[in-house]
């Protein structure tokens, strides 16, 4: 499985730094929702820095991870929303082969590849958009690593995807 990024995306966008911290030891178990070790604790990592990350359950995907423009009408179906949204044309997503993962690049994540009770493995996705704050998010990026091994146990590798590296072997 790899994760592409379409040589559109950066031709609409320019050069993007996205990195990819996964573990294949995730429980949801680990996470205390409310108390230290909480999701929350960790979005603060981000939060932070105001970069976008998302979560996503790798066991869900089918085939590769591409990163891509959408020719707009694509069914995407939000977390916490009961209908179907369609894709906007020109809006820059993430899919598999089935269907439409995230949104907005990373801004709005997919209900049906959502972290949940029975994920094992998760690939957490940090953006950045602005090569000015590169500091920042390499901070944010070690940031993040610290609170997911602090609060949940779990060792994360990154990898990088952008125009010079467009694609990424999980």
């Amino acid at each position: 499985m790899a994760i592409v990024g379409d040589d559109n995306v950066y031709q609409l966008v320019g050069n993007r730094f996205i990195a990819y911290l996964r573990d294949n030891d995730f429980q949801v178990s680990k996470l205390n929702f409310g108390g230290e070790a909480s999701p929350q604790a960790v979005q603060k990592a981000i939060d932070e820095k105001a970069f976008p990350i998302g979560g996503l359950d790798l066991e869900r995907l089918q085939g590769d991870l591409t990163l891509r423009v959408s020719a707009g009408g694509e069914k995407f179906f939000p977390i916490g929303e009961q209908d179907a949204e369609m894709t906007l044309p020109q809006e820059i997503i993430y899919s598999d082969r089935r269907a439409v993962v995230t949104r907005c690049l990373n801004w709005r994540d997919s209900a049906r590849y959502g972290v949940n009770p029975s994920t094992k493995e998760v690939l957490f996705i940090i953006e950045n958009a602005n090569p000015e704050r590169n500091a920042d998010y390499q901070q944010a990026i070690v940031l993040l690593q610290k609170r997911l091994q602090d609060y949940l146990k779990l060792s994360t590798t990154v990898q990088v995807l952008d125009q010079e590296h467009p694609q990424v072997e999980l």
